[in-house]
């Protein structure tokens, strides 16, 4: 279940060495987040598949990371495709409540991309962290925790945008092939009409009776 950091080339699912839970939104106080019921994942949500309750409460994920390598590591992490108020805890294994600390925004924000955190690791540091985050209310949302190595998050931004972008050139050529279908009908729908109307009586409008 740790994930080896220094393994890592570019960048790595961990959602099947992760563990997961949700509760009430505003009801876990942060010290108490280590004695969640925290459960293996279902290895990730794909989009679509992720259950709305998740929407609607506090999302917790509970991972372990180690740096064999002999120099300082630094990392980055994001939990799923669109989140929110992504905050990060660090704990060390052999004692997690005297040890659990907050990680400070200043440390772990990212500029490139608002839902990357930072995470730094000295040589041969072994850690245990906790996440708290909310997903953001879309239907193509997903659950899948990611390690990316901190001068490869650039690349990666771009490589997701690439594949939206597929996704709207065949949205443009639907909406191309149907706007020609509508232009191409025009003529024989506005001459239909036309017609019609050279069939209307020209009888002038005569008011109702009036009746005293």
């Amino acid at each position: 279940m740790v994930v080896e950091a220094s393994d890592i080339r570019f960048h790595k699912v961990i959602g099947k060495q992760t563990l997961f839970t949700s509760a009430p939104r505003n009801q876990v106080m942060d010290a108490d987040i280590y004695k969640l019921p925290f459960k293996l994942t279902p290895g990730h949500y794909l989009p679509h598949q992720l259950p709305g309750r998740l929407v609607e409460q506090d999302c917790f994920l509970q991972f372990a990371i180690k740096n064999s390598a002999d120099t300082a590591i630094t990392i980055c992490f994001i939990p799923g495709s669109y989140c929110r108020s992504i905050s990060l805890f660090k704990a060390q294994m052999n004692n997690i409540p005297a040890t659990l600390t907050r990680l400070p925004d200043s440390l772990i924000n990212d500029n490139r991309n608002a839902g990357v955190k930072r995470i730094y690791l000295q040589p041969h540091e072994q850690a245990l962290f906790f996440s708290r985050f909310n997903f953001v209310r879309t239907n193509v949302n997903a659950l899948i925790p990611r390690l990316i190595m901190d001068d490869y998050v650039k690349q990666w931004g771009m490589l997701q945008r690439e594949r939206d972008g597929m996704l709207d050139v065949f949205t443009y050529t639907v909406s191309g092939v149907l706007l020609f279908m509508i232009f191409f009908h025009w003529p024989f729908i506005y001459k239909a009409g036309t017609r019609n109307l050279s069939f209307m009586p020209s009888t002038p409008f005569l008011p109702a009776p009036y009746y005293s």
